[in-house]
């Protein structure tokens, strides 16, 4: 699973984020109650259920190559196809003027 917060900067001011975004306190509130899920889903020592974020935050704190290419050191290492079968190189890039092909 992935979880992306709708967070973007106001239109007028960009030091505050967009009436509509989802505010801190309780993004982070989510985040805490999917980690204790995610925590309990583990059988054996193995988790039942993959969570992008917290994988790639423990592969980072063992000096892993995390799988989220937010946590990188640099973008490419996968693309996105559409249902359609547009092709670009990122899912926070997923705009015609980014488009790779079909």
């Amino acid at each position: 699973m992935q979880f992306i917060p709708v967070v973007e900067p106001h239109p007028l001011d960009s030091n505050k984020v967009a009436p509509f975004s989802v505010p801190p306190q309780k993004y982070g509130e989510f985040l805490c109650k999917i980690f204790d899920l995610w925590l309990d889903s583990f059988v054996d020592g193995v988790p039942t259920t993959s969570v992008r974020f917290f994988e790639s935050v423990l592969y980072s704190y063992v000096d892993l190559q995390p799988p989220e290419c937010s946590f990188m050191k640099e973008c490419g290492v996968y693309v996105v196809v559409e249902h359609n079968g547009d092709v670009f190189s990122c899912d926070f890039f997923v705009e015609p003027q980014y488009r790779l092909g079909n």
